[in-house]
């Protein structure tokens, strides 16, 4: 019998690191600068966009926002 042919779909996905650190209190924060996955998370919370967090929180990049 033949075997079914699986069709190429291009490079594979592969998932990011999330943008954390753990500092010297044991609080995570985002990336290099001194936002705190708390606070992200509480704004998130309050149903703020990714765009209004990245320009209200202006050491966080959209792509660490997201």
């Amino acid at each position: 019998m033949n075997e079914p042919t699986v069709p190429a779909f291009g490079p594979s996905i592969m998932p990011e690191t999330p943008p954390l650190r753990v500092d010297e209190q044991e609080v995570i924060r985002i990336g290099r600068t001194r936002v705190t996955l708390d606070g992200l998370v509480a704004v998130f919370q309050r149903e703020a966009k990714p765009e209004e967090i990245a320009r209200d929180f202006d050491a966080l990049s959209p792509g660490e926002v997201y």
